[in-house]
C-alpha cells in the first residue's frame, strides 16, 4: 500500500510539472504572439484540465457513486497455506503454488505481511484475517524467517 502512496505523490508531480510547462508556454506564446503556439497550449491545456483536477478529489463523487457496484460482488475467500514446500493460494476454485525459491522478500507491519515474489507480484495478508486456529502473525513470520526469505525493513 505504501508503494501505491509512493507512486501517487510520483503522478501529482508530473501532473503539476506538466500543467505549469504548458501554462509558462501559453504565456510566452501569447507574449510573443505565436497563435499557433498558443493553440496548441490552450489545447494542452484542455486536454489536462480533467486529470489535472482528479488530483484533488473533484472525481471522487464520480467514485463514491460507484460503491454499491462494489458491493454487489460477494466477498471471496481466498485461502492461503505455508508449507515446508512453499506457498500454496487457493482462489475460487483455482490452485497457486510458489515455492520458496521463488519467494523474494517480505516486510511486516501490524495491518500486513507484504510477500514478494520472483516475478515482481506481491501478496498482501491482511494480519487480522489470518485464522486464530491454525496459524498466527508470528508463525507466518517465523516460517518466512526459517526458510530464509529476506526481511525489509518496514516502509516509513
Amino acid at each position: 500500500m505504501d508503494h501505491l502512496a509512493v507512486e501517487e505523490r510520483k503522478y501529482r508531480a508530473k501532473e503539476w510539472v506538466i500543467a505549469l510547462a504548458v501554462v509558462y508556454a501559453a504565456l510566452i506564446s501569447f507574449r510573443h504572439q505565436l497563435w499557433p503556439l498558443l493553440a496548441m497550449a490552450l489545447i494542452a491545456i484542455a486536454w489536462r484540465i480533467p486529470s489535472f483536477f482528479a488530483q484533488f478529489g473533484l472525481l471522487r463523487k464520480a467514485l463514491l457513486g460507484m460503491r454499491p457496484s462494489f458491493r454487489s460482488h460477494p466477498p471471496r475467500s481466498i485461502r492461503l497455506e505455508v508449507s515446508d514446500e512453499g506457498l500454496r493460494e487457493f482462489d475460487s476454485g483455482i490452485e497457486s503454488f510458489a515455492p520458496w525459491a521463488s519467494v523474494r522478500s517480505f516486510r511486516a507491519d501490524r495491518r500486513f505481511i507484504e510477500i514478494e515474489l520472483s516475478n515482481n507480484l506481491y501478496a498482501y495478508v491482511p494480519v487480522r484475517r489470518l485464522s486464530p486456529a491454525s496459524s498466527s502473525r508470528e508463525d507466518l513470520l517465523a516460517m518466512l524467517e526459517k526458510q530464509g526469505v529476506a526481511q525489509q525493513a518496514p516502509r516509513p
